[in-house]
């Protein structure tokens, strides 16, 4: 309704009211029957226009248009012209009701840079590259626009149409019923993403060809999302704002959240409902969330597609949350982690939803949907809450603190929290007048739903070595469990044509390998040689003389490794690394002349983390009791840190002063440092 139909229909309701009491009172006075008789009729007439006013000003849906309205201002008139475009039609007016009635809080990308930045990448032929992407943008930051104050009633009514007519043109249109169409189709775009003119049509004839003969959709979903992933490719580049589908389609490449925008926009644009899912954040990795796209069915059910397969599957996996390779080595001295965590799953939807657990006081609406229990996080607890208004639950932010994610009232002294993540460690928070009243103490939820508490124990102290500040993942593992067999040559010459070896990997060098030659001896020329179908990059070769002195090797030497990547094995920063994509490659050093020097000790460093204890780095460990307490600061001697007296049963973090940003929490059991 627009501001003027809004104004009419008060003004109605006012003029009625008005004009049927000023005639009861004046029937009345004057006391004439046939006045009274037609009082009587009058009166009757007047309530039910009265009612029906009262009634239609009431209704849910003219609320929210009337919402609607407002936000827009003088746009209305645009909005307005969509609907009354299809005032004729139920289905498609019904329709054109839930995108305008939704369409508060939406924005899209409007902006002179990113206009000018989409331009030049059209001009550019593919595949381009990164650094190419990078070159392009120039800009530091990006303008939105309101969706109900800008977008045009002609917008809205063609991809409307254009929406309406793909679903009669493909097979299983029919077989998607209205409300998920609505919600999972119909949409003008996924997320803010640009405005794209025709983006159905366009999409839809040029890769139609993929489902010729498919009836299914869940078949056809499968068909042609593995087609998009075949020919994209995830890098990131400087521009890290939402790209707009059929820019998309052109570069071809993009981020984690830019790819799942654009594969979401061509998978709508077959009638095939698709949901943009998303997580804020792991609960034992990384400083960043994950997104990707799933297919919902009539009756809400989620289905995703695995990498790899080509089935859609229910409860498959959160997306990402494994590696494509994983080995655990049964470490004496590290925990392996084999999989990343999650504590919630979020979808972004079209429709306006109330924000259940997402805030406090006043009821609001967003676009940001709880789906945890559609992903199979069934974990949940109750806490004990007297004299607190409602709690919180945080989650520890890697290399930053505890952030709040979830809220719940109280009710009865307690507090419920319900579909969450197990194996991730929660700290509740509780409060009472808007003020924080006390923290708790941090707990876990078990595989078996089973709460247990992390607690300090101050009065049993002991020791602990600590290794890293970061879980050790298996994906790393693997990679260095592939340069088992791998050689350790020397030779007389640079050829390598009488290779003597003096070592060969028989186990996996988690993190380094170090070994003493069997007697110190003068080398001219060394090198590493790997195992077939093996390339994992080397980040430093050192070698140490008696007095475990670096050796200054002369020049970097090397097959199937390009030569811009060899000085890296020995540039004393094992942070970098010399790469290659070839297998069975090696990597050396020729040494300088140095008169009765002997190399005594020789270490390999694979590419690795960064997170292993570092030499000369200063840290500070601290555990957790209400906040957190610190334990002291070491700088590190060696790759180990070795801390006494430190409570039992406590969670730990481990903070590198010197540089890095990746640290989580961990508690200590068996020896070993156990992440979360």
């Amino acid at each position: 309704m627009n501001p003027f139909k809004y104004f009419l229909f008060e003004f109605k309701y006012i003029v009625v009211k008005g004009a049927l009491l000023r005639f009861i009172f004046s029937s009345v006075m004057k006391n004439d029957f046939i006045q009274r008789k037609l009082v009587v009729k009058t009166v009757i007439y007047s309530w039910v226009m009265l009612c029906s006013v009262i009634i239609q000003s009431c209704d849910p849906e003219t609320k929210k248009i009337n919402r609607v309205m407002t936000l827009a201002g003088a746009n209305g008139r645009e909005l307005q012209k969509a609907l009354d475009y299809y005032a004729g039609d139920k289905e498609k007016s019904e329709a054109a009701k839930y995108v305008i009635e939704n369409i508060v809080g939406h924005q899209h990308v409007d902006d002179l840079s990113y206009q000018a930045y989409v331009r030049k990448l059209k001009q550019m032929d593919n595949p381009i590259s990164t650094d190419s992407l990078n070159n392009l943008w120039k800009g530091s930051s990006i303008s939105y626009a309101v969706d109900a104050q800008t977008i045009t009633g002609d917008y809205l009514i063609q991809d409307l149409e254009a929406a309406f007519r793909i679903r009669t043109l493909v097979p299983w249109g029919s077989s998607i019923s209205l409300q998920t169409f609505k919600e999972y189709v119909l949409p003008y775009k996924v997320s803010n993403e640009a405005l794209a003119p025709g983006w159905r049509t366009e999409l839809y004839e040029r890769y139609k060809h993929l489902v010729i003969g498919i009836n299914d959709p869940k078949v056809a979903y499968v068909k042609v999302l593995r087609y998009l992933k075949e020919i994209t490719r995830e890098a990131n580049s400087n521009f890290g704002y939402t790209i707009d589908p059929l820019t998309m389609d052109h570069i071809k490449r993009g981020s984690c959240s830019q790819l799942c925008v654009y594969y979401a926009a061509v998978l709508r644009a077959f009638s095939l409902p698709v949901a943009y899912d998303y997580i804020d954040g792991w609960g034992n990795y990384s400083q960043s969330g994950h997104s990707w796209i799933s297919f919902v069915d009539n009756t809400d059910n989620v289905y995703t597609l695995a990498t790899r397969d080509s089935v859609l599957r229910e409860r498959n996996p959160i997306d990402a949350s494994t590696f494509k390779e994983h080995f655990d080595p049964n470490s004496k001295n590290f925990n392996i982690s084999s999989a990343k965590t999650v504590y919630k799953v979020y979808r972004n939807t079209y429709q306006l939803v109330e924000q259940k657990g997402l805030s406090i006081g006043n009821t609001n609406f967003g676009h940001k949907l709880d789906v945890s229990e559609r992903y199979g996080l069934l974990g949940s607890v109750k806490l004990e809450a007297k004299g607190s208004d409602y709690v919180t639950l945080s989650v520890f932010k890697t290399g930053d603190d505890w952030k709040e994610f979830v809220i719940s009232k109280v009710n009865q002294n307690r507090s419920s929290f319900e579909h969450l993540g197990v194996n991730v460690v929660y700290l509740p928070s509780y409060y009472s007048n808007g003020k924080l009243r006390n923290i708790g103490t941090p707990f876990y939820i078990d595989s078996d739903n089973n709460v247990v508490y992390v607690k300090a124990h101050k009065k049993k102290l002991q020791n602990i070595v600590l290794r890293r500040k970061y879980p050790l993942f298996g994906n790393w593992t693997a990679q260095w469990n592939r340069m088992i067999g791998g050689e350790i040559q020397v030779s007389d010459n640079a050829k390598f044509d009488k290779p003597k070896r003096i070592h060969i990997i028989e186990s996996i060098p988690i993190g380094r390998l170090g070994f003493k030659l069997e007697k110190p001896s003068e080398i001219k020329y060394i090198r590493y040689v790997c195992p077939p179908e093996c390339r994992t990059p080397i980040a430093e070769f050192n070698l140490h003389d008696l007095n475990a002195n670096k050796i200054v090797v002369e020049s970097a030497i090397g097959q199937d490794v390009d030569k811009d990547q060899l000085h890296f094995a020995f540039d004393g920063n094992d942070l970098t690394s010399a790469a290659t994509k070839r297998e069975k490659f090696w990597i050396g050093a020729k040494l300088k002349k140095n008169e009765g020097i002997l190399i005594d000790s020789i270490e390999i460093i694979p590419k690795h983390d960064g997170n292993f204890i570092q030499e000369n780095d200063i840290y500070e460990l601290y555990y957790f009791d209400g906040s957190w307490i610190s334990l002291g600061t070491r700088t590190a001697k060696d790759r180990v840190l070795i801390y006494s007296d430190v409570p039992e049963g406590a969670l730990f973090v481990l903070r590198n002063k010197s540089r890095g940003k990746e640290e989580r929490i961990f508690t200590y059991d068996d020896g070993k440092q156990l992440w979360w």
